[in-house]
């Protein structure tokens, strides 16, 4: 913010932040006050005085700051407040830095609001199905576990169907290439993370349909679409098929951890805007 001498002192605008640079002559530019500042005519100005005589040159923009902000609320904000022409008095005080105003940037481009909410809604059912096994392995029998187990199965098989959905969607709509930094190797890595995702996400849920018809447990959708068992039941088969779920549970959790510390770090590390391209729509800019 800038201030400017009054009309009838033939001053020239002069910066705040110059008075960080002329700190000693804080006291002198002071002495002009009465003949600059209409409003510190009275005992106000003998306050401001010894103020700024107290602070010596420890913060005088601050302080100044202070003054400015309780003035302004007494006499409105429509009123100037001008300050004396410092030129004559600190001679050798810096000019201000003028900052050239810069172009916009131009918008990263983004994944389709398809996309997005995809996988927004895949990522929140990973979440709460994997939180839901977790608690399945070490609870008691009860109607709730049932109740649990029923929740799981639904979950595995919305994240199966829209996986379809999102798979078909990628093959469909081209996603956004990566910023023009990315090395190659990194690009590769990216391409073989992504695929190990979507096959992991395609072959638990099957895992767990299998699972679930060698337990002799048969899946209902919601409660609602029964779903037919892909297996016989039996035992030795069901163990196998309850470890090798789990077992892919864990392989997942260990993606997804790297997919989010990869997407962190060229957010708040590399600064740029991977993450910009996934970003909710209705997220606050």
């Amino acid at each position: 913010m800038d201030g400017r001498a009054g009309a009838g002192s033939g001053s020239v605008p002069v910066p705040w932040m110059a008075l960080l640079h002329a700190r000693q002559q804080v006291p002198v530019a002071l002495a002009a006050v009465p003949n600059a500042w209409p409003w510190t005519a009275g005992p106000g100005l003998d306050r401001a005085v010894r103020f700024f005589a107290c602070l010596s040159s420890s913060q005088p923009l601050r302080a100044i700051c202070v003054l400015i902000e309780r003035q302004q609320g007494k006499i409105g904000r429509r009123n100037s407040i001008y300050l004396p022409r410092l030129d004559k008095v600190a001679a050798h005080q810096e000019p201000a830095v003028m900052i050239p105003n810069t172009p916009p940037q131009p918008a990263a481009p983004r994944y389709s609001r398809v996309a997005i909410a995809l996988h927004w809604a895949i990522a929140l059912m990973i979440v709460g199905a994997f939180a839901a096994g977790t608690l399945l392995e070490d609870m008691a029998f009860s109607p709730f576990k049932l109740k649990l187990i029923s929740w799981h199965k639904w979950t595995g098989v919305s994240i199966f169907a829209l996986v379809a959905v999102r798979i078909v969607w990628r093959l469909t709509h081209r996603p956004p290439p990566l910023p023009a930094t990315t090395p190659d190797w990194q690009r590769r890595a990216a391409s073989a993370g992504h695929l190990a995702l979507y096959a992991l996400m395609v072959v638990i849920p099957i895992s767990g349909w299998l699972y679930s018809s060698a337990a002799g447990i048969q899946t209902v959708w919601l409660g609602v679409v029964p779903l037919p068992d892909l297996l016989d039941p039996r035992e030795a088969t069901a163990d196998l098929l309850h470890a090798v779920h789990g077992g892919l549970n864990k392989g997942l959790l260990v993606l997804v951890l790297g997919h989010v510390a990869v997407a962190l770090h060229h957010h708040y590390r590399l600064r740029d805007g991977l993450l910009r391209r996934m970003r909710p729509y209705w997220s606050r800019r």
